[in-house]
């Protein structure tokens, strides 16, 4: 079973939000992937904010519960996929661990979508910014289980 790890700054929002959204889509597609979120700049064991959780209960999906992590060597070299929400994040994440650089893409860019940016984060910009990211990151994460099974060909 593969593990796709979702990334971004604090994984309160973009990751959490991501990770809620592939599992609800895993499920309703019988995907079999393990599927994690974790932050680069991480205040260890704060909730999702208030506003992801309530543009993703929009959606039917829960993410209430959802406590954030920081990036560890060990969730990294566990990851078969590392998803970052942007370019900032996946160079970071590469110079940081350059031994991972294989398995480390965008999301956008692990879907092949190049000419697009980064997953804007919504963070103090109000609901219709989060509807915003969690629309993107449904048309993007409903493209991913394609790219996985891609990327299992390489």
């Amino acid at each position: 079973m593969k593990k796709v790890l979702f990334v971004c700054t604090g994984n309160t929002c973009r990751s959490a939000l991501a990770e809620g959204i592939f599992r609800k889509i895993a499920g309703e597609k019988d995907i079999k992937v393990e599927i994690l979120s974790a932050g680069i700049f991480v205040r260890e064991g704060m909730n999702a904010s208030k506003e992801a959780v309530l543009a993703a209960a929009e959606k039917g999906i829960n993410i209430s519960k959802h406590v954030s992590k920081s990036i560890t060597h060990e969730i990294l070299c566990d990851a078969d996929i590392i998803l970052t929400m942007t370019k900032g994040h996946k160079q970071l994440l590469i110079e940081k661990v350059p031994e991972y650089k294989n398995k480390i893409f965008t999301l956008k860019e692990f879907n092949c979508d190049f000419s697009a940016g980064d997953i804007e984060d919504p963070f103090g910009k109000g609901m219709a910014a989060y509807r915003k990211c969690v629309k993107e990151l449904e048309e993007e994460i409903d493209k991913l289980y394609i790219s996985i099974e891609e990327f299992d060909k390489n």
